[in-house]
Formats: C-alpha cells, sequence, structure tokens
C-alpha cells in the first residue's frame, strides 16, 4: 500500500508542478516567473495551441530554474510528459504499470542529458517520435507515442513492470482524495484570474462576498476551483494579531452574480453562518482596516493557473452601502 499511495502522490505531483502553479514564482526570481506568464498570454494571442504552449511555459520555467536553452528544452519536455502519463493514469485511461515504465524511461532519459551534454544539444535539433531521443541519436524512428524505449530509441523488451491494479489505484486514489475529471482532459492551463475585491453586502454586514475574474478557458463540464489567500494588517483592536490571514476554496459553481459584465467575474457569499476557513474570511474582514487578497484557479484535474498579483485594499469603515455589483 505504501509503494501504492507514493505512486499515486507521484502522478498528481507532476500535475501540479506541470502547470502554472508556484505561488508567486516560488523558488526562482520573480521577474522571470512574470516574463514566462506573460510569454505564455502572448502564445495564446498567436493562436499556438495548447500542448505547445504548455511546452513552450514549462522551457521557460527550466530557463528561470537556471537551465540552459539545451537542458532547458528536454527537462520543459519531460515536464509535459510526466503531467500528461499522470493525468491518463489517474483517470483509468492508462495502466499503472505503463505509467511507471514511462516515468523512468523519461527520468533515465534527463539523468543522460545532463551527464552527456551533446545529448541535449542534439535535442534541440530535432525529436520527430517525441521519445526523448534526438533524431541524431534514434536508430528507430518513428516509435509510436507512450512507448519506453532504450537509450537508441528503440522500443524496450521485455514485460512492463510490476504494478499495483487498476483497481487498487482507484481505491488508493480516493482515500487520498486525489481529484481527477473526464472532463477536464486535455484542457489548457486555466487562463489567470485577477482579485477584484471582498466586501460586505450591506451596512448591516451581514454578508460578505470575495470577487474574482471567471475563468473561461476550460471545456464544458470542467470544474473549476477558485483558490483565494486573504492576508490581513491593521487590526482595529491592540488585542488582536498584527497580522492573520485565511485560505478557501470556491467551486465556479457556488458563484452566485448572474449580472452581465464586460469582464466575466465570478462572486462568492460567505455569512455569520458559515463555519471553517468562510466564516474566519466573514470575522476577520470586519476587525482589521487592511486587506490584500490573491487567487489562482485550478481545475478537477489539478491543473492550476498561476497566482494573480495581490489586490491590496485600506477599508476606513466597511459601515458603507453595497450591493452584489458594486459598493457606492
Amino acid at each position: 500500500m505504501k509503494i501504492l499511495k507514493t505512486i499515486i502522490l507521484i502522478a498528481a505531483s507532476v500535475l501540479a508542478v506541470n502547470a502554472q502553479v508556484r505561488p508567486m514564482g516560488d523558488g526562482m526570481p520573480k521577474p522571470c516567473y512574470t516574463a514566462a506568464n506573460n510569454s505564455a498570454n502572448q502564445w495564446k494571442a498567436q493562436g499556438k495551441s495548447p500542448a505547445e504552449i504548455e511546452k513552450l511555459f514549462q522551457t521557460a520555467l527550466a530557463k528561470c530554474s537556471g537551465a540552459d536553452s539545451a537542458m532547458a528544452a528536454i527537462a520543459g519536455t519531460a515536464n509535459v510528459d510526466y503531467a500528461r502519463f499522470g493525468r491518463a493514469m489517474l483517470s483509468d485511461n492508462m495502466p499503472t504499470n505503463l505509467y511507471l515504465a514511462l516515468v523512468k524511461d523519461r527520468s533515465r532519459k534527463l539523468r543522460l542529458s545532463r551527464q552527456d551534454t551533446t545529448w541535449a544539444l542534439a535535442f534541440l535539433q530535432g525529436d520527430t517520435d517525441g521519445d526523448l531521443v534526438p533524431n541524431s541519436k534514434d536508430s528507430c524512428a518513428g516509435t509510436p507515442d507512450l512507448t519506453p524505449t532504450d537509450d537508441h530509441g528503440c522500443t524496450l523488451p521485455g514485460p512492463l513492470p510490476p504494478a499495483p491494479s487498476a483497481q487498487s489505484v482507484k481505491k488508493a486514489k480516493s482515500g487520498l482524495g486525489v481529484l481527477t475529471s473526464p472532463a477536464c482532459d486535455g484542457a489548457p492551463v486555466p487562463e489567470q484570474p485577477l482579485a477584484l475585491s471582498a466586501h460586505y453586502e450591506s451596512p448591516a454586514l451581514t454578508s460578505l462576498v470575495i470577487k474574482t475574474t471567471r475563468v473561461t478557458n476550460q471545456p464544458a463540464g470542467c470544474l473549476v476551483f477558485y483558490e483565494f489567500q486573504v492576508r490581513f494588517w491593521f487590526p482595529t483592536s491592540p488585542a488582536l494579531p498584527s497580522v492573520d490571514a485565511v485560505e478557501l476554496l470556491f467551486r465556479n459553481s457556488e458563484n452566485v452574480d448572474m449580472v452581465a459584465h464586460a469582464i466575466p467575474q465570478d462572486v462568492f457569499r460567505t455569512t455569520a453562518a458559515d463555519i471553517g476557513s468562510r466564516k474566519r474570511l466573514f470575522d476577520l474582514t470586519k476587525v482589521y482596516a487592511a486587506r490584500g487578497i490573491r487567487v489562482r484557479a485550478v481545475n478537477a484535474n489539478g491543473i492550476s493557473s498561476a497566482w494573480s498579483e495581490e489586490k491590496k485594499t485600506l477599508v476606513l469603515s466597511e459601515a458603507k452601502p453595497c450591493t452584489i455589483v458594486s459598493c457606492y
């Protein structure tokens, strides 16, 4: 069971690593991370396919982490493959033994490219069949997709490695709370939402709404979650901590705003009757004079956008009339 859980967690984690999920570019220079995100938006505007954008983005992130152009290209391609294999396995579209074989295959070739600089340089010149073996080193060109190969690009002989059954994987996946959705298979990275505001809806302070721009690039039926991080400072009482924070999650189906906007948005409501992090958001907003909000979108296959920039607000008083559309 320990091995099985490890397989599931690895598959789930590479989905996250593959997407634009590093919080504000953690672990790499922020200007470089921001440039990579901006480039992804430009590639989308240029009409590049989601698969092509995904590979270019991963290559850009590898460069941000210090890899040269050649190593970044092969590392970016491998990261895309890891995520593709993980999605297929977690959505029951790939046997676990094939998943293990392919992950070992890509990991071995990545190690080889680090040890042999000519490998990565040759990869820049082309890898037509996509097996991470450069054309100039590939003795078996045209290998079918999802085929583990040796270092010469030829299909590995012998059976696939032993692995847990599909039923065991499904049971472990359920127990670990890993989300997958066939409706999200092949979906592009969710576009980056922008945090808009969080405020009470009326002077009575009986309900609070938190707003974000809407993600519109996911397939029909693909569930989108909005993950908010809200930071508070300037407490209204010396008895309160100088800073506080809350994280909370909403499904797009919880949107309460049916008003048409020039820029589509989703609006989520909390009240004093809520519990957990939603209740904390409701309560903390009353007792702090300043707050900062950022948001990211995550689809039901675990593919995430980048975090938005933090939207900071200084509030002199919450006792002001607001509607679901605006405060005035």
